[in-house]
């Protein structure tokens, strides 16, 4: 949470939702009818939304569709254009590339030089993360908190033990 410069009003940090494959089906399968119905030698198809107002165009027709769904607009055409480049299988969520991947210590030299020389004297790693969790707001005084346990483990274990 975070303070608003001009009140003592808490704010709260929006967190990324997360939408379900079916979500995403859902509102993608509503674009692509609508396109397809949409032929050049006819006359053009125009939806209705709920509320009795003409969507003639793409555009519109996801404009109303990300206000319906609190989703934005640029979610809603980042799915469609998944959707055009490699069909249903666009629109599942991809593992991130960095999953499982500690930034704990980049740009910490410090840091990684104490554990790696304590490593080479045979402490455990429960010992190094105490260790740099004890030295961190020496070293590091820029308010940012030590690595945790498992991040010291996936650091170090990459590091050869003695």
């Amino acid at each position: 949470m975070a303070l608003n410069a001009n009140s003592e009003v808490l704010l709260f940090r929006a967190r990324k939702r997360r939408h379900s494959f079916t979500t995403r089906r859902r509102i993608v399968l509503v674009l692509a009818r609508f396109v397809l119905r949409q032929k050049p030698e006819t006359a053009p198809v125009v939806v209705l939304s709920n509320t009795g107002t003409e969507l003639p165009t793409l555009t519109q027709l996801i404009e109303h569709t990300a206000h319906l769904s609190r989703i934005s607009e640029r979610t809603i055409w980042r799915w469609y254009r998944a959707f055009l480049r490699s069909g249903f299988a666009g629109l599942r969520s991809e593992k991130r590339r960095d999953a499982g991947v500690s930034r704990s210590f980049d740009r910490r030299g410090l840091a990684i030089c104490f554990a790696l020389d304590k490593r080479a004297d045979g402490w455990t790693v429960r010992q190094i993360c105490n260790g740099v969790g004890l030295l961190w707001p020496r070293l590091y005084r820029d308010g940012s908190r030590p690595p945790c346990y498992w991040s010291g483990r996936n650091f170090l274990g990459k590091a050869e033990r003695p």
